[in-house]
């Protein structure tokens, strides 16, 4: 998958994404704030959410009159684009309808997320594939069936960039409920770059999710915990944004190679850390070399290794040999001293 020509899948870097959704509560000005602040901590892309709080919900819903103030305008979404462009961040949009799509096409969005709730809205799936452009499904409340299904009405409507991402619609989520090892199910299920969207607190589990694969984490961001909305109380904040980006970074390091072998960092360590043959008392040339005349040691310095001093290991190859020459305390036993 490529999004604003950042490569996203297995073997790239995790893509980032900071969930504003309505977190800007309608405002402009708070917005370009979240993508500001975005970039600023690490982030690869900041999302949004874009509704016809009409198309979406019945104005008896207790959720309607919030929706409803979180309305932006295409200038609004146009300034937007504007500070991404500037921040040097990737933006996009989770539309919850078909005019929503039509909205965000107006100002050139690069890609589309489909939110968890609508897995089963095939309209809209409808609409968003005829776009052609990169979607990123969440799977949340879903199961496999529902899964395959609407990833098939978005290669059918001809969108060849297509990620699943493991989520669970709990808010905040337990972490028991996650089910991270979904994500292998899904990439072996659908062939498509995976990841997870994080709604439990703190960082630890979206990082263990880039442990397991996630090609693509995704956690609800806020400026202030305290702004009205339920999201706030459990998006990160600037600084925990940050924590998780470096989080996630060092993960990716970690990862490393599959190769099993010592790393360069570890060859002065070798050297020295390894156990050695030492005389534990002057030993004469002729002595039986037995346990008791000998200790197992870390060498005080690299060098003695580089003189070729025995390993632990090779002990039951000379134990019992007579010595062939003079060996002095605490010297380490060598192949000369056994005749070797």
């Amino acid at each position: 998958m490529t999004i604003n020509r950042r490569r996203i899948g297995e073997g790239r870097p995790v893509f980032i994404v900071a969930e504003a959704g309505i977190n800007h509560l309608g405002r402009r000005g708070l917005a370009i704030r979240l993508v500001q602040e975005a970039a600023k901590a690490g982030a690869d892309a900041i999302k949004f959410q874009t509704c016809r709080v009409d198309q979406l919900l019945p104005r008896s819903s207790a959720d309607y009159a919030e929706y409803r103030r979180a309305a932006l305008s295409v200038e609004d979404y146009r300034a937007i684009a504007s500070a991404a462009r500037d921040a040097r961040i990737v933006w996009f949009s989770t539309p919850l309808d078909e005019p929503s799509v039509d909205l965000l096409e107006r100002v050139g969005v690069p890609a589309y997320k489909i939110a968890s709730c609508d897995v089963t809205h095939r309209p809209l799936l409808a609409h968003v594939a005829s776009m052609r452009k990169p979607v990123i499904l969440s799977s949340g409340m879903a199961d496999m069936g529902e899964i395959r299904r609407a990833v098939a009405v978005l290669r059918q409507g001809g969108v060849s960039q297509i990620a699943v991402l493991q989520c669970v619609s709990q808010y905040p989520a337990q972490p028991a409920n996650v089910h991270l090892r979904a994500m292998e199910t899904l990439r072996r299920a659908l062939r498509v770059p995976v990841g997870f969207s994080d709604h439990t607190m703190g960082i630890a589990v979206p990082c263990a999710a880039v442990a397991l694969g996630a090609s693509i984490i995704e956690k609800h961001f806020t400026l202030d915990h305290a702004l009205p909305g339920d999201d706030h109380r459990f998006s990160v904040d600037t600084h925990e944004l940050k924590a998780l980006v470096d989080g996630v970074r060092c993960v990716e390091q970690a990862l490393g190679s599959s190769r099993k072998a010592p790393v360069a960092a570890e060859r002065p360590v070798r050297a020295t850390a390894r156990r050695i043959i030492v005389a534990s008392e002057p030993l004469a040339s002729g002595t039986v070399l037995q346990r008791a005349r000998v200790v197992f040691q870390r060498p005080a310095r690299a060098a003695e290794r580089s003189r070729r001093a025995l390993s632990s290991w090779e002990w039951p190859q000379i134990k019992g040999r007579r010595l062939a020459c003079d060996v002095k305390s605490e010297e380490a036993v060598t192949w000369r001293h056994v005749g070797g």
